[in-house]
């Protein structure tokens, strides 16, 4: 997750998406550049709704993020205006000025091939699960990526994945957010079946960029 984004707190999260505006976590434009530099291609995964894409291309756009295929959450909205209702289920005032969003942030692909978040672990429905598992499946011959963030399932989720795709996936990333404590030996637990030179827990995207670099031109 490359956005800041509230995530332990679900009131937070959901006025954070359909109320306030974008802001890209420091420094992760450069990394995704350097891959793209490496020949990588991108899939930006997410549970947002497909009706936030134009406003997500806008800020991939403005904050220098690489293009790449959007695969969104496809939600029915029995309502005529959703965001109000959200609003008002939140307890929320109205903003003085045009809404933007704040919304779960790209997955990025190694040299070989694309990349892309997910959120839940295996076993059950779930649209960012399933759309990782069909990108590897329908790309056998890539590498991929999988960046995601600490604050809710990616890192399980990517470990479950790994697992199914050892010969694919290349690389785990993923950024410890503001106030997670957890220690190494929970992600050790948690990446226990992975190969412990595939994937990283980070704060700061600098302590990657010699793992990039050291990935092979696509």
């Amino acid at each position: 997750l490359f956005l800041f984004l509230q995530v332990k707190d679900r009131r937070k999260m959901l006025s954070n998406t359909f109320l306030y505006d974008f802001v890209a976590v420091d420094g992760m434009n450069e990394l995704y550049s350097l891959l793209k530099d490496k020949g990588a291609a991108f899939h930006y995964v997410s549970n947002s709704p497909w009706q936030l894409q134009p406003d997500l291309q806008d800020f991939l756009n403005q904050a220098n993020f690489p293009q790449g295929s959007f695969h969104l959450k496809h939600l029915r909205f029995r309502l005529n205006k959703p965001i109000t209702f959200l609003k008002n289920r939140l307890g929320l005032r109205p903003k003085q000025q045009p809404e933007k969003h704040t919304t779960a942030a790209p997955a990025v692909p190694s040299p070989a091939g694309a990349a892309v978040s997910s959120e839940r672990r295996g076993g059950g429905h779930n649209h960012k699960y399933d759309t990782v598992y069909s990108l590897l499946q329908t790309f056998p011959e890539r590498k991929f990526i999988l960046v995601g963030d600490s604050g809710e399932k990616d890192p399980l989720i990517y470990a479950d994945i790994a697992q199914k795709f050892p010969n694919q996936v290349d690389r785990v990333y993923i950024r410890r957010v503001e106030g997670d404590l957890r220690d190494e030996n929970h992600w050790e637990n948690i990446f226990s079946k992975i190969e412990r030179e595939k994937w990283s827990v980070f704060e700061d995207h600098r302590t990657l960029v010699q793992d990039v670099k050291s990935l092979p031109m696509s």
